[in-house]
C-alpha cells in the first residue's frame, strides 16, 4: 500500500514537472499572450467612462396619519364610502405606497413629460468634465434639431418608447429602505456628476408633486361625495362620522396646498460628487491580465497535446 502511494506521489510530481518544463519551453508564447493581455487591459480600462453617483437621504411623510377616517369607518358600514376613500381606509401604509410610486412606470412617465431627459439617458456618447459638456452620439440623436436619428428594429421606436427609457433609468436609479429607521436612500448614477445630481433633484421634487396632486384630487372628489351624503341623512351618528371624514379630507387638501415635501422630507440633499465611483481601472487591468495568463497556459497545453 505504501509502495502504491509512493508511486502516485512520484507520478504527480512528474506530471507537475512536465507541465513546468512545457511552459518553460514555450515561455515566449506565454509572455507574448500575457503582454498582449496587459496592453489590451490598459486600453480597455481607459476606454471605460467615469461614472458618478449622487445620493440623497429621505424620510417618508405619513400623509394618512390622521385617524379620523379610520375611526369613522366603523360607523359607516351601512353606506358605501369605502371605495371612494380607499386611500384613507386601505390596509396598505401610505409610506409603502410612496416608495412604490417613486419606482413606478406611471411616475416615470409623469417626470419625463415635465423634464424631457431621454437624450441624457439613451444618447450620451461621452462627457467632458473640464467643460461640463454632454456629447451625444450623432448616429443616435441630432442635438441641433433635437431629433432621434438612430436606426431601430421593432419593437424599438423613434423617439424611444417610455418602456425602453424606463429600463435604462432603472439601471441608473436605486432606492433602498432601512427597515430599522425607515429612512430611504436614493441614488442616481451617470457619466456626468451634474446630470446625476439634477436627475435626483427632479425625482425628489416630482414625486412629491405627483403624490400631492393625486391625493389632493381624490380628497376634493371625496369632499363632493361626502357633502352630498351628509345632506341626505338625518341619522346623527352617521352625520358625525361623515363630518370627521370631511374634516380629514379638508386637512389633506390644506396640507397639499402648503407643503412642498408632501410625501418625502429631504434629510440629505443630493450633491454634485467630485469623485467617481466606477470604473476601478487598476482592478480591471489586473483581472484581464490574470485571464490572459490563464489563456496562455491553456493555449500551450492544447497546442502540445492536440497539434504536436
Amino acid at each position: 500500500m505504501e509502495t502504491q502511494d509512493s508511486v502516485d506521489i512520484e507520478e504527480n510530481s512528474l506530471d507537475l514537472l512536465q507541465l513546468i518544463n512545457l511552459l518553460w519551453q514555450n515561455w515566449k508564447t506565454v509572455l507574448i499572450i500575457c503582454s498582449l493581455s496587459a496592453v489590451f487591459s490598459v486600453f480597455y480600462a481607459l476606454s471605460l467612462p467615469n461614472i458618478y453617483q449622487s445620493k440623497a437621504m429621505l424620510v417618508p411623510v405619513d400623509t394618512k396619519a390622521s385617524g379620523a377616517g379610520f375611526s369613522a369607518s366603523t360607523m359607516l358600514s351601512s353606506i358605501d364610502v369605502t371605495s371612494i376613500l380607499s386611500g384613507n381606509m386601505g390596509s396598505t401604509k401610505s409610506n409603502d405606497i410612496s416608495i412604490e410610486t417613486i419606482q413606478s412606470l406611471s411616475f416615470f412617465t409623469y417626470m419625463q413629460e415635465r423634464r424631457d431627459f431621454f437624450p441624457q439617458l439613451l444618447a450620451l456618447k461621452e462627457y467632458n468634465l473640464s467643460t461640463n459638456e454632454l456629447i451625444y452620439d450623432p448616429e443616435i440623436y441630432d442635438e441641433s434639431s433635437s431629433k432621434w436619428v438612430r436606426e431601430v428594429r421593432f419593437p424599438k421606436t423613434n423617439p424611444p418608447s417610455i418602456q425602453e427609457a424606463y429600463k435604462t433609468f432603472n439601471d441608473m436609479f436605486d432606492i433602498t429602505v432601512d427597515k430599522r429607521t425607515g429612512l430611504v436612500s436614493v441614488i442616481f448614477e451617470h457619466q456626468s456628476p451634474y446630470v446625476a445630481e439634477q436627475m435626483l433633484s427632479w425625482i425628489i421634487s416630482d414625486v412629491n408633486n405627483y403624490i400631492r396632486d393625486k391625493e389632493k384630487k381624490v380628497a376634493q372628489e371625496s369632499l363632493v361625495y361626502l357633502q352630498g351624503k351628509i345632506s341626505t341623512t338625518n341619522i346623527s351618528e352617521i352625520r358625525r362620522a361623515l363630518a370627521l371624514i370631511i374634516q380629514d379630507q379638508i386637512n389633506t387638501v390644506m396640507l397639499a396646498e402648503v407643503s412642498d415635501e408632501y410625501a418625502f422630507k429631504v434629510i440629505e440633499e443630493p450633491v454634485v460628487e467630485e469623485n467617481k465611483i466606477a470604473p476601478n481601472r487598476a482592478l480591471t487591468c489586473v483581472l484581464i491580465s490574470i485571464i490572459g495568463g490563464i489563456l496562455s497556459v491553456i493555449f500551450v497545453l492544447i497546442r502540445h497535446f492536440f497539434f504536436s
